[in-house]
């Protein structure tokens, strides 16, 4: 017998999707040049699926122009903040 999933499950399921490891960026401390590299290794690795910039101590407007650098020719998601 099938029963109807109720809608407060999908966010449970789609959460089951997620990958396992995933990176938090923090150029504001190492420096971006030394996050760059970070994240290019761990990309040429390939165990990293996704990448949530969080940059609190960069201003709004350079967060932004990392992202773009950082995601440029990747296919890595990228969730966004503060």
């Amino acid at each position: 017998m099938f029963l109807p999933l109720l809608p407060a499950n999908l966010a449970v399921l789609q959460a089951l999707t997620l990958p396992d490891f995933y990176a938090i960026t923090h150029a504001g401390e190492i420096s971006v040049a030394a996050q760059m590299e970070k994240l290019r290794r761990a990309l040429a690795a390939e165990n990293l699926r996704l990448v949530q910039i969080r940059e609190p101590l960069q201003k709004v407007e350079r967060r932004g122009a990392f992202a773009r650098e950082e995601r440029h020719g990747w296919r890595t998601p990228m969730a966004h903040a503060c």
